[in-house]
């Protein structure tokens, strides 16, 4: 079990960096002013963040029972078919909506976390950084 929670930490780590990263510099900034602020902004950031996977987790066996309800389930039957139509009109409203660009864009980002004192005291702390390149041309 832990050996398939590293390889899930490890393959998706990078991935909430990008916005963990701003999230953890306004906790840390405030921190120095106002520590209660500070931790309920964590806290509720945690909450968000990982609440799915712990309910999840606690609450193993309806999730098991979950494909088995929702194969019988009218009600979900027509949440689906709800589901599926609202995806349709989104994608007929994006097709009638639908601008050409005259030149493609392109954004270049970096982001750098750098430990403040507050995480130096916590251990070993090495800064962070992440890079992005990204072009869109809308045909």
């Amino acid at each position: 079990m832990t050996r398939s929670g590293s390889l899930f930490g490890v393959g998706l780590g990078p991935c909430p960096l990008a916005f963990m990263a701003p999230v953890l510099g306004v906790v840390f900034t405030r921190a120095e002013h106002n520590l209660a602020g500070a931790v309920c902004l964590l806290g509720s950031f945690a909450l968000g963040h990982c609440g799915v996977i712990v309910l999840a987790g606690t609450l193993t066996q309806q999730v098991e029972n979950y494909p088995k309800w929702t194969q019988t389930s009218q009600t979900m039957k027509w949440v689906r078919r709800t589901c599926g139509l609202l995806v349709l009109l989104a994608g007929v409203e994006l097709l009638l909506s639908w601008q050409p660009q005259e030149k493609p864009e392109m954004m270049i980002g970096m982001g750098h976390f750098f430990p403040a004192e507050f995480v130096r005291r916590t251990g070993p702390a090495k800064s962070a950084a992440e890079y992005f390149l990204q072009v869109s041309y809308g045909f």
